[in-house]
């Protein structure tokens, strides 16, 4: 059972990965994300977790769907404050198979020479109903940890307040007066940067997605907001931080 666990967790931190790729690289500037796929990582069965995951950390609408074995793409979708996600799929019926479901959560299916014109007019349902923003949504800290705390044994803690999405949003953390452990280095397309900081005994590695244009100072104390997750690469799996935001530490 442990091992059929673990095996779906690296599965879910897989298709989370790739689908965030999506949302960054081609979903920044809209006010959705529809991220799809037949690879090895997309397991319908893990969808929901994953929607849910990407609609709390990028404060969007999402819909995943992933490849059946008939063909047919299922997804799930996870909604924000302020969007019926019902009836922004009511609007686009004609282009799926099946769908229900309330106005925060939805499943659906649908053909794979459906999926762009679905997408646009998903996008556009969206906007019809909150414009080209989506709904603000404060950013609260849930709890702020000492870079000591920056371990495994965290982010454990973290997993048994699962499953993670609408009305049950993963923990947003703060850490405050801390400096980079060197310069980030700018990754994928050159949006975005990692960096690390040290927690007095290892670095912990972090990923800020769509922020290269504002890379923090390594010269000054700073103030991070931030959630914890699994990178799995190369068999090998690690803590990493996903920024949220960072400002220079006030005293």
């Amino acid at each position: 059972m442990n091992e059929y666990n673990e095996e779906r967790k690296f599965i879910e931190a897989q298709l989370t990965e790739e689908a965030q790729l999506q949302a960054h690289d081609l979903f920044s500037k809209e006010v959705a994300l529809v991220a799809h796929g037949d690879g090895k990582y997309w397991n319908p069965g893990v969808v929901g977790i994953v929607a849910g995951k990407l609609a709390n950390s990028l404060r969007k609408p999402c819909l995943v769907l992933a490849k059946s074995e008939n063909g047919e793409y299922r997804g799930s979708g996870r909604g924000v404050k302020g969007l019926d996600l019902v009836k922004a799929l009511a609007e686009c019926k004609n282009l799926l198979l099946h769908w229900g479901g309330h106005p925060v959560a939805v499943g659906l299916s649908i053909v794979k020479e459906n999926l762009e014109e679905f997408t646009k007019a998903f996008l556009t349902a969206v906007k019809t109903q909150i414009g080209n923003h989506t709904p603000d949504q404060d950013l609260e800290i849930d709890a702020f940890v000492q870079q000591n705390q920056l371990n495994d044994n965290l982010l454990h803690e973290i997993e048994k307040l699962a499953p993670f999405g609408q009305g049950n949003p993963q923990p947003l953390l703060g850490i405050e007066k801390v400096r980079l452990n060197g310069k980030p280095r700018s990754v994928g397309s050159g949006e975005h940067f990692q960096f690390s900081i040290h927690n007095g005994e290892e670095p912990v590695t972090g990923i800020a997605w769509r922020m290269a244009d504002n890379i923090p100072p390594t010269d000054k104390e700073i103030d991070i907001a931030f959630r914890l997750q699994w990178n799995f690469w190369n068999q090998r799996k690690r803590l990493q931080m996903v920024m949220d935001s960072w400002k220079i530490h006030e005293s």
